[in-house]
């Protein structure tokens, strides 16, 4: 680069200097518009992921208020139906209650008839 130089006239010479001056100014202003143009492209990615982000967890917050009252419909659903298991048990009970009843009752009728149907043969 030395012998370059000497064999610049004196204008060139200034020319060359002033260029040599200017261009770590004219690096330092690409570097910061480069800069500046990645950042804002950062920015704007980092701006759409947010977005992506907030419209799934109202989604998701959609979901989980749908599960709930979904399992809130089960749990009503469930408690009915153990109210209903209890009415048929009852039921059942006071079923089992009357044929033990009838069953006396028949079998009571049954002794009476067969009472009455020896009294009715020595009637004759």
């Amino acid at each position: 680069m030395k012998k370059c130089l000497e064999k610049l006239n004196n204008d060139s010479h200034k020319v060359f200097l002033e260029f040599f001056l200017q261009i770590h100014t004219i690096c330092h202003q690409l570097q910061i518009h480069a800069f500046k143009h990645q950042t804002e492209r950062l920015v704007n990615e980092l701006k759409r992921s947010a977005e992506y982000a907030e419209k799934k967890l109202e989604s998701i917050d959609e979901r989980g208020k749908e599960l709930l009252q979904n399992s809130k419909q089960i749990h009503n659903s469930l408690a009915s139906i153990d109210v209903q298991t209890q009415q048929v048990a009852e039921t059942s009970k006071n079923v089992e209650n009357h044929v033990y009843v009838v069953k006396k009752y028949t079998e009571v009728v049954y002794e009476q008839s067969k009472g009455n149907s020896s009294f009715a043969g020595r009637v004759k």
